[in-house]
C-alpha cells in the first residue's frame, strides 16, 4: 500500500523491493510487504509474490514476533490464494 502512495508501481516497485532484499533478507515484515506489493502487480509477478510469501513464512517461523497476528493471518490467506488452495 505504501508503494502506491509514493507513486511506485509495477516494475519500479519490484526493482525497489528487490534492491532492499539483500539488506532485509531475514525480515518477515519485508517479505510480507513484498508479497502484498507483487500480488497487486500484474499476474506475471504472481510467482515472485508466492516466493516472497513463502520467505515471509520462513522468517516468521524463525522469529514469530516479526509479524502481528493480523499480518500472520493475512499471510496465511495470501499463501493459500497464491498456491491455488483457496
Amino acid at each position: 500500500m505504501a508503494a502506491a502512495k509514493v507513486g511506485i508501481t509495477g516494475l519500479a516497485a519490484y526493482l525497489f523491493l528487490n534492491k532492499w532484499a539483500s539488506k532485509y533478507e531475514r525480515s518477515a515484515a519485508f517479505w510480507f510487504t513484498t508479497a502484498i506489493v507483487l500480488n497487486q502487480a500484474p499476474r506475471q509477478y504472481r510467482p515472485q509474490a508466492l516466493t516472497a510469501a513463502k520467505n515471509a513464512m520462513l522468517c516468521h517461523l524463525e522469529n514469530p514476533k516479526q509479524l502481528t497476528p493480523e499480518n500472520y493471518a493475512t499471510l496465511q490467506q495470501l499463501l493459500a490464494e497464491l498456491s491455488g488452495k483457496s
